[in-house]
């Protein structure tokens, strides 16, 4: 059975080892808001939502490895923009470039440079130059 949950993320004990098992390298603040899936008291996937200069910057989205394909990101992410009030739109991502599609469904668009943060235009394209596929986007 699959329980949908939200916490801030210095509640979620376990999320550093979470992110480790999942191979994410991201680093969290213990005031992020995090919405995460327990399946059998279990956690199995987890996105937050960071206050970054003030946006709302969607990170962090991870499922156990062993669990993807199952649409479990896909709820989790459903759950998470159901609950978000009005102060955390716009909400920014910046996702994989294979991973638009999805994002996409939840109502994230592509981000017009000129309406965007510039300190979100300068992680993209660090992320860029290391060579990832990555697109920044937005939810209004």
């Amino acid at each position: 059975m699959l329980q949908l949950l939200k916490a801030k993320a210095y509640e979620l004990k376990k999320l550093a080892d979470f992110y480790a098992v999942c191979g994410y390298g991201g680093t969290f603040n213990s005031d992020d808001t995090v919405f995460y899936i327990l399946q059998d008291n279990k956690l199995c996937a987890v996105v937050r939502i960071a206050s970054e200069q003030g946006i709302p910057v969607l990170r962090g989205m991870q499922v156990l490895p062993h669990l993807r394909g199952q649409h479990i990101g896909k709820e989790l992410l459903k759950y998470m923009m159901s609950k978000l009030s009005p102060n955390q739109l716009p909400c920014y991502c910046l996702p994989h470039s294979h991973l638009i599609n999805f994002y996409g469904e939840a109502g994230f668009v592509i981000a017009e440079p000129s309406n965007t943060p510039e300190f979100l235009i300068k992680r993209k394209q660090s992320y860029l130059q290391q060579g990832l596929k990555i697109e920044l986007m937005v939810k209004n």
